[in-house]
């Protein structure tokens, strides 16, 4: 029975997606969600173990790789980090948006800026840069990164 509810809350996910054109995963996860979808009706029993910790597991890596690039260059890392993954949404602060029950926007307009909002860009920022560093402090995370030695060298 617990497979089956996992099972539709994947086709649940995959009706949402064909609805909003708004793709369900990171970029990151892209491979492993495409490999899940093609094979999780044949293979529903792993829903809940091999690919639950496998998203998990690629996250880990990839908060990972996130901390090493700050940590491993203070004066270069978050400008990168900002500049490559950060900069890139900024234009969607440009807009103001509503939407409808389901989340699909409804109306978009020119953002008017206050004292209060602009600062949002920064405050974008800080959060996600925190993050990283939350991330990877909390002691006892369960998955750890599972980088090999040639994936450290390289990313070094």
């Amino acid at each position: 029975m617990i497979d089956e509810e996992k099972e539709i809350d994947i086709d649940e996910i995959l009706k949402i997606y064909k609805k909003t054109n708004i793709y369900p995963m990171s970029w990151f996860s892209k491979t492993l969600w495409e490999y899940i979808i093609k094979n999780y009706k044949n293979n529903s029993n792993k829903i809940q173990t091999t690919y639950r910790d496998a998203l998990k597991q690629n996250m880990s890596n990839f908060m990972f790789i996130l901390y090493f690039i700050l940590t491993s260059s203070i004066k270069y890392g978050e400008n990168f980090l900002i500049k490559e993954f950060l900069e890139p949404n900024f234009h969607y602060f440009e807009s103001s948006y509503e939407f409808d029950k389901n989340g699909n926007i409804i109306k978009q307009t020119p953002r008017h800026y206050t004292d209060r909002n602009k600062n949002e860009t920064d405050r974008y920022v800080r959060i996600a840069i925190e993050s990283v560093y939350d991330f990877n402090d909390k002691s006892n995370r369960n998955i750890k990164n599972n980088l090999n030695g040639l994936e450290l060298e390289k990313l070094n």
